[in-house]
Parts: structure tokens; sequence; C-alpha cells
């Protein structure tokens, strides 16, 4: 299976405070308190639709990149656009990837 974070690549963006976080954004790294952000919601929620399509897909490729990337391009594209985020290990701060 082809990993949705393949599909999500790395930028180079500054520091992302706490208060930068947008509803649509995506936060990687923050524990138990991921599932209360909506944009974790979002996400989860998105996998939980296409779910059932990459379980029984009909062709093999389009399973492995054209649905993970579907749902990358959905958070992004969303109102504002979502964002995946990782946190810092040592200081308070997000980073886009």
């Amino acid at each position: 299976k082809r990993n949705i974070m393949v599909i999500i690549e790395e930028s180079h963006g500054g520091d992302i405070r706490d208060d930068e976080i947008n509803q649509n954004d995506v936060c990687f790294g923050c524990g138990d308190g991921a599932n209360n952000r909506a944009g974790n919601r979002l996400f989860l929620a998105l996998i939980t639709h296409f779910r059932p399509i990459y379980v029984n897909p009909t062709d093999k490729e389009k399973k492995s990149t054209g649905i993970p990337r579907a749902i990358v391009e959905a958070v992004r594209n969303a109102n504002p656009p979502g964002r995946f985020l990782k946190k810092h290990p040592t200081r308070d701060v997000w980073h886009e990837i």
C-alpha cells in the first residue's frame, strides 16, 4: 500500500504558531488533541469516504495514486486552504509538510 504521506510533499515554509492554524489544517504530532481539530476530522471523513473504493479498486494504479492525491487536494482546495502541519519536536511551532 502506498502511504498518503508520500503524496504530501515537504515544503519550506516558516514557523506556524497555534493561533495561525485554520479550521482546515491537518495537524500531525499533536497526540490525542488531533481528533479535536476540525481539519483532522475533515481529513478522517475524507479517508472514510474513500475507503470502500480504495479497498476494492478496479485499477491498482488508480488506487495507489489517485485516491491519496484526491484526499490531499480536497484538503488543500478547501476554503480556507488546508495545510498538512507537523509539530516541531522541541519548539511550540508547526511546519508545513
